[in-house]
């Protein structure tokens, strides 16, 4: 059994370039976006946040091995909630290959290849 949080594959849009990019660490451990929680602590001091967040959530499976979007979209709570619940499910996948932290989605699939 493995883990999406684990995986190569697990890639988040860029809203600016739009490209499919490696899931940081933080979206691992925590489900959320780098800028979200700047943008939460604006809002909650009374201020219109200043920065968009930099990907689009949830993530998605670069090789589309899982539908992470679908299964958050069935789980009720915060984006963060939804995204740990299912990236952190033991799940079989013929898929997987282990994450190495640096190298993009793409990179992962060119290595799983040679």
């Amino acid at each position: 059994m493995v883990r999406c949080a684990d995986c190569g594959f697990l890639a988040v849009q860029n809203y600016t370039t739009r490209a499919l990019e490696e899931v940081e660490l933080g979206i691992r451990e925590e489900g959320s976006n780098p800028d979200m929680l700047s943008s939460m602590l604006q809002r909650a001091a009374g201020h219109e946040p200043l920065a968009r967040t930099m990907y689009k959530m949830p993530p998605v499976c670069f090789v589309r091995a899982a539908d992470i979007r679908g299964e958050c979209n069935k789980v009720s709570g915060t984006m963060p909630h939804m995204v740990k619940s299912v990236i952190w499910q033991e799940r079989k996948c013929t898929s997987f290959v282990q994450w190495l932290p640096g190298c993009s989605p793409k990179e992962h699939q060119r290595n799983d290849a040679s």
